[in-house]
């Protein structure tokens, strides 16, 4: 028996959404998935057609794949009188879509990420046979907070680096005072990176830049807290311990830390060795004999900034302001508490989370295949 019959998906097109479709649309009993897309009913069908060639399923196997044009910031979704019914008529909803964007006004974030996630569970409740909902969060509404971060913690007076970050701690706030009408669940995530697999990944967006200037000779230095921990997280993996949440028995209304764990990933220090390791399969790499970036504390890192914005150099510029920018996450020293995901997933025989190590040299080397370009997706019509 499958735990959902009809789901309905947002931010299907993103790096986790298309995963969360293709573990759905592969599983043993897919069940009719809703996808809400935006554009016009030409791009909204391409965007659908991808999603099956990322799954890598067939004609059968997509037709479990329905597209509904949308729009997640419009009241009811955007969702024309045509296809209501069938919008309401899932189980469950799985709300992955989020502007990620760091240079974000408050005004912006707060309607990317906010406003939809109240328009999403505004339509939650006109959902009958609803039994589930999932919204996809990140592990960095902590912001600047330091030390042990528990998965039932949420501090919207705390400093944050981004308004990415506080629109999605708000949003979070939003999702927790509706728990108590509607069954939902919330699962931060992790730095997400390529599949455990094969390394293959939608957009290399996120960390991914810091890995091209690394790989390039271009990062002089990463910067973070002593003692920090960078936990990296497979896309894959994400998917499928989501997909598993999302199906449980367990009663709803917990918050879940989807991490690798502080012991399965890279202290600050272990971060440029690691890399290293996995570019050195590449000839062109080697030959440079390239030294390993200095690993500093933030305040270090600063004085370089300025030293480099006092040489006008744009492109010396751009490089430090992009690292400082991805880097910020990494300047407070923090661990993520997993005891509430370590139960839920204890009884699943799928859900092994393996040490970094065993991962990482795929998520490189199809970063360096790609030429540290994104895949090619939909195109639009």
């Amino acid at each position: 028996m499958r735990p959902h019959q009809r789901v309905l998906v947002t931010g299907a097109t993103g790096i986790v959404g298309c995963e969360l479709v293709r573990g759905l649309l592969r599983s043993a009993e897919p069940p009719q998935i809703f996808v809400l897309l935006r554009g016009t009913e030409a791009e909204v069908q391409e965007k659908r057609r991808w999603l099956c060639e990322w799954s890598g399923v067939g004609r059968e196997r997509g037709n479990y794949l329905l597209a509904l044009r949308g729009e997640m910031t419009l009241p009811g979704l955007g969702i024309g009188p045509q296809d209501q019914a069938a919008a309401r008529s899932v189980s469950g909803i799985l709300h992955a879509a989020a502007v990620t964007r760091f240079d974000q006004t408050p005004e912006a974030a707060r309607v990317n990420n906010v406003v939809t996630l109240r328009n999403i569970l505004e339509h939650a409740r006109q959902c009958p046979q609803l039994t589930r909902v999932g919204v996809v969060s990140t592990v960095f509404v902590a912001g600047r907070r330091g030390g042990t971060i528990l998965e039932s913690e949420l501090d919207l007076q705390t400093d944050f680096n981004n308004e990415y970050e506080r629109s999605k701690a708000h949003a979070e706030h939003e999702a927790r005072v509706r728990m108590r009408e509607l069954p939902i669940d919330v699962y931060r995530l992790s730095i997400v990176v390529g599949r455990r697999t094969d390394g293959r990944i939608s957009r290399l967006s996120g960390i991914y830049p810091i890995f091209r200037l690394f790989h390039e000779g271009l990062l002089a230095m990463f910067p973070g807290s002593p003692g920090q921990r960078v936990d990296l997280i497979p896309a894959d993996f994400a998917a499928d311990a989501i997909l598993h949440l999302f199906a449980a028995s367990m009663a709803p209304g917990a918050t879940y830390h989807v991490c690798s764990g502080a012991d399965r990933s890279l202290g600050l220090e272990e971060v440029c060795p690691a890399l290293e390791a996995c570019f050195a399969a590449d000839a062109v790499w080697r030959s440079r004999g390239q030294p390993l970036p200095l690993t500093v504390t933030p305040d270090v890192f600063a004085k370089f900034v300025d030293v480099v914005e006092l040489t006008g150099n744009p492109k010396l510029q751009n490089i430090v302001r992009h690292t400082r920018t991805i880097t910020q996450q990494l300047e407070t020293a923090k661990t993520y508490d997993t005891r509430e995901f370590d139960r839920a997933i204890a009884d699943s025989p799928t859900l092994r989370r393996a040490d970094v190590s065993e991962w990482l040299p795929q998520v490189i080397a199809n970063g360096m295949t790609l030429g540290w370009q994104s895949p090619p997706r939909y195109v639009q019509p």
